[in-house]
């Protein structure tokens, strides 16, 4: 079973001059260098790494190109006895060359384009992380209207916050709230959701007082019209799930009202999943006391919670196993599960869906 890998798109612009900033060389951009060599370090890693498919906007011949442009420096110091220099960007590609001769990276070359102002025109594009030479201005109304992470040289320095993510202790009795323990820097960008927990939908006022103030917490504030918002609840304690169904659809137009969504619920055997957690494509949420956890704004459990990036966060590489790992069981179950009300399949049965059945984020694995 293949892993799941993230899709990058990244313009040929972005990478000649901004990893320079890894080196000594000074790029043509108008930024304060110091602050954003952190996240640059990151993305530069995840431009290397195995755990994604690398689409770079340039032909393929412009690659090859640099490609001897680099080995014609090697053979000039080679001649002089001397080590050669290379820039920050010709390691880079360098690098994406080895590691593609090597099958250790996903890489395809793309010379047309994309059109910020209407990534609906590829699904593909709603999964994946973007780095462009786009003005800031264009990155950010892509990221509103799309759901999706699109990172330029003038706004690189508002993406620190995922390179650590965040966590949280919680005693039992303690008083909190979702909206506190999911909190980060800022809202971050998604456009889908699969919910994993067995106990999420037992009861009607657990779903006003936990899975509410979930959604309110990670669906942004706005999307637009030309796509639909995403979510896929997996549990096992499930009665009456039409109500259930409209109990999740009435939260969402009251929380939500100008976005359009698409909800199903997947209930399956308890024996498929233990943990808790919550993806969409551009987090993962893990909470060991469920996701059902407060009841009059206490907490019913001793439990951690835990918010993170898989892809750019650089210190913990588990991260996208475990989000590749919770995909392809979610994709198991999905494709095994018979739609509620056909052949007399009704709340009694142990599998079934019920809703629309379509997650891009399930998708992604076809």
């Amino acid at each position: 079973m293949e892993r799941y890998r993230k899709t990058i798109y990244c313009d040929w612009d972005f990478l000649e001059s901004y990893i320079s900033m890894l080196g000594n060389d000074i790029p043509d951009i108008d930024v304060s260098f110091g602050e954003n060599n952190e996240v640059t370090q990151c993305i530069k890693e995840l431009v290397l790494s195995s755990d994604v498919k690398l689409y770079i906007n340039a032909s393929r011949e412009k690659f090859d190109e640099k490609l001897k442009e680099i080995e014609r420096k090697r053979k000039n110091a080679a001649k002089k006895s001397r080590e050669v220099v290379l820039t920050q960007f010709e390691k880079l590609i360098h690098d994406i060359d080895l590691r593609q001769q090597s099958n250790l990276l996903h890489v395809h070359f793309n010379s047309l384009g994309i059109d910020y102002e209407n990534l609906s025109q590829q699904e593909q594009f709603l999964s994946a992380i973007f780095f462009t030479s786009s003005p800031k201005e264009i990155c950010k109304k892509a990221m509103d209207d799309y759901g999706v992470i699109v990172i330029c040289a003038e706004n690189i320095n508002e993406f620190r916050y995922l390179i650590y993510g965040n966590g949280i202790a919680v005693r039992k009795h303690e008083i909190n709230k979702w909206s506190s323990c999911l909190a980060s820097e800022k809202t971050i960008p998604c456009n889908s959701l699969i919910i994993v927990d067995n106990y999420i939908l037992s009861k009607t006022d657990l779903i006003k007082e936990n899975l509410k103030e979930i959604l309110d917490t990670l669906i942004p504030s706005r999307l637009s019209s030309k796509i639909d918002f995403q979510i896929t609840i997996f549990t096992s304690s499930l009665i009456n799930a039409k109500d259930k169904l409209q109990s999740v659809t009435e939260v969402l137009k009251e929380i939500r009202p100008e976005i359009k969504f698409s909800v199903a619920i997947i209930k399956s055997s308890s024996d498929n999943f233990h943990d808790r957690n919550i993806i969409s494509n551009n987090i993962l949420v893990s909470c060991g006391g469920g996701f059902d956890l407060f009841k009059f704004g206490k907490s019913q459990k001793t439990t951690t919670i835990s918010l993170n990036n898989p892809f750019i966060t650089s210190s913990e590489q588990w991260l996208r196993k475990a989000y590749s790992d919770i995909l392809h069981d979610t994709l198991k179950v999905y494709d095994s599960s018979p739609k509620f009300g056909e052949n007399n399949i009704g709340d009694t049965y142990p599998n079934f869906i019920l809703g629309e059945r379509r997650n891009r984020l399930i998708d992604t694995l076809r």
